[in-house]
């Protein structure tokens, strides 16, 4: 089952795609553990899409923010869709999680959102990446350009607790 997914979303566009456990999960703040959004998670797929390295290069940064934008909405349409594969084809539960927004915790005076669960912690879990100094997500290939979407699931963790990335 996990390399069937990891192939549908790779094939939808995805650059990497890892698994994980909700065990992981252990240092997680309250509110922001993947139990706390679906209580009977115990897996979380994780996969990111990749901006191009030219985007980092130019001015203005209207233009990335462009594509950020679009590339979020992408792979917001590919978690949905590995999500109503996993419920269609194998009769599980699958939560798809925005990448980024809506925020339930903000903080005006920081000026600084959280989304619902720690999308890069979520992909150091899923050995998709490291944590640089400064908390970027740090991936071998693509550096600190990866979007990252997630997958809440009830799959049993022993069926995909193994990383997987694409090469």
């Amino acid at each position: 089952m996990k390399e069937d997914i990891r192939k549908k979303a790779l094939g939808l566009g995805a650059d990497v795609c890892g698994f994980t456990s909700t065990l992981r999960f252990d240092q997680a703040p309250k509110g922001f553990h993947p139990c706390d959004i679906y209580g009977n998670c115990k897996s979380i797929i994780v996969i990111g899409m990749a901006l191009p390295k030219g985007l980092l290069e130019i001015k203005p940064d209207l233009i990335y923010g462009h594509f950020n934008y679009k590339t979020c909405q992408k792979v917001d349409k590919i978690v949905l869709m590995i999500s109503k594969i996993i419920e269609d084809l194998h009769d599980e539960i699958a939560v798809p999680m925005p990448c980024d927004g809506p925020y339930e915790y903000w903080d005006s005076k920081k000026m600084e959102g959280r989304g619902l669960i720690a999308m890069k912690h979520a992909a150091v879990n899923a050995g998709i990446g490291t944590l640089g100094k400064n908390t970027l997500l740090i991936n071998k290939n693509y550096g600190n350009r990866l979007i990252i979407g997630t997958i809440l699931t009830n799959l049993e963790s022993q069926y995909i607790n193994i990383s997987i990335f694409s090469s």
